[in-house]
């Protein structure tokens, strides 16, 4: 979100970033963990209890109370707008929440960001809402940021929502690829573009066969071919 209009930030983000420091409580653990495999326990130990500190403190200040995350807090503010950014502290593989929160999370993410093409960036709730991207230079940079769809999102959102659901999310995950394929025979005939119109029609804009929504699409079909290989197997 580094876009500026008028020298100004289109999403003005300062102080504590939800995902910034989500990323670092799973960093944190991931350090114990490899300081464990290699019988470093006194290392372990200060990764553990710093992980532990930062846990207790996120949820503190990016908890609210309707159960979603503040997509940031400077001061006294917090940042009420329902944005993707949130889905990492569910997605990674070691989360600062308890599984109530989590969930919480994924059903804010669902009923508010989830549309047919990709995860929006920004809730349609919010008066910044843009489902379209129309207009000048400025105002589609706006919308990028503002409304927009972005498949690459659908990797971490399936990723998080089969972390939390397991076998019983398989449906909704393989719904989201069938869909996804289908949209292979729009715009971009054979790959997925870099984020679409949030509401109908769903046009496709920017890079077509974006990197990043074909690499996150792949990782998803990984993760979910690694849940069904499971269940064949009755594990």
């Amino acid at each position: 979100m580094n876009a500026t209009i008028d020298g100004k930030p289109v999403v003005p983000r300062t102080g504590y970033l939800v995902e910034f420091n989500a990323l670092w409580y799973n960093a944190l653990k991931f350090a114990e963990e490899i300081s464990r495999t290699k019988g470093k326990d006194n290392a372990a130990s200060e990764f553990e209890e710093r992980a532990r500190s930062l846990g207790n403190s996120f949820k503190e200040v990016f908890l609210n109370p309707a159960g979603y995350l503040y997509d940031y807090v400077n001061g006294y503010y917090k940042d009420p707008d329902v944005r993707p950014n949130m889905l990492f502290a569910v997605s990674l593989p070691y989360s600062p929440l308890e599984r109530n929160q989590k969930k919480s999370v994924i059903d804010f993410v669902t009923k508010e960001l989830f549309a047919p093409c990709g995860i929006r960036s920004l809730t349609p709730k919010s008066d910044k809402f843009r489902p379209h991207y129309t207009g000048t230079e400025n105002e589609k940079k706006f919308a990028y940021f503002n409304g927009m769809s972005f498949p690459w999102l659908f990797g971490h959102y399936i990723e998080a929502y089969l972390n939390l659901f397991h076998m019983s999310g398989l449906s909704l995950a393989d719904r989201i690829m069938v869909e996804m394929e289908g949209q292979m025979q729009n715009d971009c005939i054979g790959s997925i573009s870099e984020f679409y119109d949030s509401h109908p029609p769903f046009i496709a804009h920017g890079g077509y066969s974006f990197a990043m929504s074909v690499g996150e699409l792949l990782r998803a079909q990984r993760i979910i071919k690694k849940y069904n290989d499971e269940l064949e197997n009755g594990k």
